[in-house]
């Protein structure tokens, strides 16, 4: 209903939707990692204990800080709004969407680090 009120906001506002969408990006990039380095896409899947959990952990960590695109919905529905009032906003308001950002990039570093100590990457091999 705000685009309606004022159409040029529609460019601007479609960052706001897309930046909400990230973190299942995140989600996709951990599982195609995991499903890829513990073999279950080539077939020879026989992983230990250990990694299995591990991996389980990684989704976990990449999966719960996911939840922080709810406020970062929020955010950004209030952001929208705002910069209906005032087109001026839209930078300032970028900021505040952005912030609810960082939880699911530590959840995305977190899985990575946890894959990374788990040994499943073969650097320099």
């Amino acid at each position: 209903a705000n685009t309606a009120e004022n159409p040029e906001i529609f460019g601007k506002g479609i960052v706001f939707s897309a930046i909400c969408e990230t973190q299942a990006i995140y989600g996709l990039l951990i599982a195609v990692l995991i499903l890829s380095l513990t073999g279950v896409l080539s077939g020879d899947f026989s992983v230990q204990m250990t990694v299995a959990l591990g991996t389980i952990g990684a989704g976990l960590a990449v999966g719960l800080a996911g939840f922080s695109a709810i406020g970062q919905g929020i955010t950004s529905a209030g952001a929208i709004a705002a910069a209906v009032r005032n087109p001026d906003s839209i930078g300032r308001s970028l900021v505040f969407a952005a912030m609810s950002e960082t939880f699911a990039i530590f959840g995305l570093l977190v899985a990575i680090l946890i894959l990374f100590g788990l040994g499943l990457f073969q650097l320099g091999g």
